[in-house]
């Protein structure tokens, strides 16, 4: 975003973030949901959803601070007295999906992240008001190449985004 700001980019697509940036307008393209991710065969894995306190007996492999999934989690748990067992943080969503795949510990993210990924399950967690956008920002009152306004266009009426929106709704 700082990019942006500085207008060294034309655009970001990434998750709509946890601050407000005032010189920035987001298109939500798909919205997405945090999700316990677990190794399909984790006790967890039969679940259709799961509470934050349910997971305290679990041990977690969390993304690092700063990580999309990270932010929008500890921001779910600020004013609550939760306590997790947090054995390893990682800044490497793939690393942290074959440690999850390859152990009983148990991670946060986006649902959308275990799109096409064998042997883990999202389960959503009972929380609301949390959703996690995927957005393309751009500045607001700003010119905007014609190649970046095509770009945005084309990503918008995507057909993949499109099916990937009803995968992830239903």
């Amino acid at each position: 975003m700082q990019m942006l700001g500085k207008l060294e980019i034309d655009f970001v697509l990434a998750f709509k973030p946890t601050n407000k940036y005032e010189q920035v307008e987001s298109k939500v393209l798909f919205d997405n949901h945090l999700s316990v991710i677990v190794h399909s065969h984790h006790e967890l894995a039969r679940r259709s959803q799961v509470t934050l306190a349910e997971l305290e007996k679990y041990e977690f492999a969390f993304p690092s601070k700063g990580l999309q999934a990270r932010n929008t989690f500890d921001q779910v748990i600020s004013e609550q007295d939760y306590h997790f067992k947090i054995r390893v943080e990682l800044n490497e969503v793939n690393i942290l999906l074959k440690l999850i795949k390859e152990s009983h510990l148990v991670t946060i993210l986006s649902e959308a992240t275990i799109h096409d990924e064998s042997d883990v399950k999202a389960i959503p967690l009972d929380i609301h008001g949390f959703e996690m956008e995927g957005c393309i920002h751009t500045l607001k009152n700003t010119y905007r190449k014609h190649s970046a306004l095509k770009f945005i266009h084309l990503l918008s009426e995507s057909q993949a985004i499109r099916e990937r929106m009803h995968t992830w709704r239903t």
